[in-house]
C-alpha cells in the first residue's frame, strides 16, 4: 500500500472504532446540545449520560425553570452530574435538562485516543500473528477466531474509559 492508502485505511479504522464505541455507550461523541429527561431518585443529584459537558442551557423541574444559582455542574472524570441547591428530585418527578456535551472534531480525550490506538494495534497484531481467519477490504469484513473474547475485552476497555455504559 502507498502512504495515502495507509492514511485512508487508518482513518477508516478510526471512524469505525468511534462508531462502535458510540453504539456501545449509546450516544454520539460529537459535541451537540441534548435534552434528557432524568427520573428523580430522592436526592439533589441529576446524573447526566454524556460527557464532557461544556454548558447547561436549562433545567426544568416541577414545571419551573431553575436559575443558574440553583444548581452546580460537577464533572468528575467518570460521569458528570448536577447538584441542585436546596432541592430534592423525588422518584415521582422527572427533570428536563438541556445541555451541550461531547467533543469537537479532532479533540478527543487522551484516554479515548489511547483506547482507539490500542484497538488498532490489537487489530494489526492479529493480522501479523495470523489470528484472523478471514479478511476482506472491499466489504470490510473481518472475522476473529475468538470473537467473544474480543467483544468482552472491547466492552471492558470502553467501560474503563467511559464509566458506566448505559
Amino acid at each position: 500500500m502507498t502512504e495515502i492508502e495507509d492514511e485512508e485505511v487508518l482513518q477508516f479504522m478510526i471512524d469505525a472504532i468511534i462508531k462502535k464505541i458510540e453504539r456501545i455507550i449509546g450516544y454520539s461523541l460529537a459535541r451537540e446540545e441534548r435534552t434528557e429527561y432524568i427520573k428523580g431518585v430522592n436526592t439533589e443529584y441529576l446524573w447526566l449520560k454524556r460527557k464532557p459537558v461544556s454548558e447547561v442551557a436549562g433545567i426544568i423541574l416541577f414545571n419551573e425553570e431553575l436559575t443558574e444559582d440553583e444548581y452546580q455542574l460537577r464533572s468528575p472524570e467518570d460521569r458528570p452530574y448536577l447538584k441542585l441547591k436546596d432541592r430534592v428530585v423525588p422518584t415521582s418527578e422527572e427533570a428536563e435538562v438541556t445541555y451541550t456535551a461531547g467533543f469537537e472534531s479532532g479533540e478527543l480525550d487522551s484516554d479515548i485516543e489511547l483506547l482507539i490506538f490500542n484497538l488498532i494495534n490489537d487489530f494489526r497484531s492479529n493480522l501479523e500473528d495470523g489470528d484472523i481467519k478471514s479478511y476482506s477490504f472491499a466489504k470490510i469484513s473481518v472475522k476473529f477466531t475468538s470473537y467473544m473474547e474480543k467483544q468482552e475485552n472491547l466492552y471492558s476497555q470502553i467501560t474503563e474509559v467511559f464509566g458506566v455504559v448505559i
